[in-house]
């Protein structure tokens, strides 16, 4: 077997993608926070159980509303900036 086989055997036995999550959870007087993650499901539940001191703690925010997933971490980061840069009406959840 070539060397660039063996290479590419030995990448995939160990590949472990990383996902990472942009998320929005609301409130209903339809408060938002967004947020990036690399496991929703931990940090939701974090939100949830007032885990967090913070925005979310302090406005009672816990009800998710949206979640993207991401293959890079600069992919979440800059979808969180642009979600965070809408204007209050196109953030609206009806």
């Amino acid at each position: 077997m070539a060397t660039k086989d063996l290479l590419s055997l030995n990448l995939s036995a160990n590949y472990n993608p990383v996902v990472y999550y942009v998320y929005i959870l609301a409130r209903r007087s339809r408060m938002l926070y967004t947020g990036v993650t690399n496991s929703a499901d931990r940090r939701i539940a974090e939100h949830k159980h007032k885990l967090i001191e913070g925005f979310t703690r302090r406005y009672d925010i816990d009800r998710l509303v949206h979640l993207e997933e991401h293959s890079s971490i600069v992919s979440a980061i800059t979808r969180e900036k642009q979600i965070k840069g809408w204007t209050r009406a196109k953030n609206r959840f009806d």
